[in-house]
């Protein structure tokens, strides 16, 4: 119980800490966020905690590098003129999604079987959740607030 309360504890001044940083530090911001709500929804325990954070971290740098990747290669989303692409680059393009998305399914079997040497198998589905029903919540949240009215649609 005592260790639940200090996870807790820690927890809440991480969302305290990365709430009072400068705009420069959204990524930060929200990298707390997510920690905290990843880790009510999963309810991990404190060994549980300090045996999955690590994975996660890795995991989730990862998927990260694979995006910076791609972003790398092809630019920014919306960069590209679609009405005047060629042909060959678009078949480039099409070829590089494909196996852009094959490396994201190969790093989550990966990655599920490394939490499931850590977590039970509800709490490493619950994860997947956890994070899609994450990013979710951001754009909601995003949205309210007028984040991305600017932009319109893409």
């Amino acid at each position: 119980m005592k260790n639940l309360i200090l996870l807790s504890t820690c927890l809440f001044f991480a969302i305290l800490f990365a709430a009072a940083q400068p705009d420069g530090d959204r990524g930060d911001k929200i990298k707390s966020i997510k920690i905290a709500f990843i880790t009510e929804k999963l309810n991990l325990t404190v060994s549980e905690a300090e045996a999955f954070w690590p994975l996660y971290n890795e995991f989730d740098e990862a998927m990260q590098e694979s995006r910076r990747s791609m972003k790398a290669k092809h630019g920014k989303r919306g960069e590209l003129d679609f009405d005047n692409v060629s042909n060959e680059k678009a078949l480039e393009l099409l070829t590089d999604r494909q196996k852009h998305d094959a490396e994201i399914v190969e790093l989550k079997k990966e990655y599920t079987e490394k939490f499931l040497a850590v977590l039970p198998a509800t709490k490493v589905l619950k994860l997947f959740h956890a994070e899609e029903a994450f990013k979710r919540e951001l754009l909601r949240s995003m949205r309210s607030k007028g984040g991305d009215r600017e932009r319109g649609p893409r």
